[in-house]
């Protein structure tokens, strides 16, 4: 798995850099939209690699739960664990559907794509780190061994919650 564990942040300092008119960017007065169009990108990227982390915690805590036996009966007929991960996996589906509308609105070159970016960035890490975090509640305590990813999956989605606008920011 890949994730955020080796992400790893920095400070550059440009005190005293010159630069020719032609390393500008843009036009004069035009940053803000610059950089925020680069932040739409980042936003409706992280959306889609929190809900691949998420779609590989569902996998492994189905599995698991399918397996898994207590009370003489798999987990997965207990009817408490088949609501839980049936809507972490309808929260998914829908936070994957506004992912894929802004992604596509984004290729297609759509103008004023700040509110889309950050809704679908807003609700893909919210339902991942939900998600992450329900699939390692059906697992139990094995959710938490180094044996399964899902421990680590939900660390890194945490990250993702905070990155590239917190959730908090863009509720605002």
């Amino acid at each position: 798995l890949g994730g955020s564990q080796y992400l790893r942040n920095g400070t550059i300092h440009f005190d005293g850099l010159r630069l020719p008119a032609a390393s500008l960017l843009g036009e004069p007065g035009q940053g803000w939209r610059i950089m925020t169009s680069g932040l739409n990108l980042e936003r409706v990227g992280v959306a889609a690699k929190c809900l691949g982390m998420l779609d590989q915690a569902v996998i492994t805590a189905l599995r698991y739960v399918r397996r898994r036996r207590q009370f003489g009966q798999r987990i997965s007929d207990l009817l408490s664990v088949r609501i839980k991960i049936g809507e972490v996996i309808a929260d998914m589906e829908a936070a994957r559907a506004l992912t894929y509308l802004s992604a596509h609105l984004l290729d297609s070159g759509t103008p004023d794509m700040a509110l889309r970016s950050a809704a679908s960035k807003l609700r893909a890490a919210e339902t991942a780190l939900a998600g992450a975090g329900t699939a390692l509640e059906v697992m139990g305590a094995d959710g938490y061994t180094h044996d399964y990813p899902v421990a680590q999956i939900l660390a890194d989605i945490k990250m993702y919650q905070i990155g590239a606008g917190s959730s908090d920011v863009l509720r605002d």
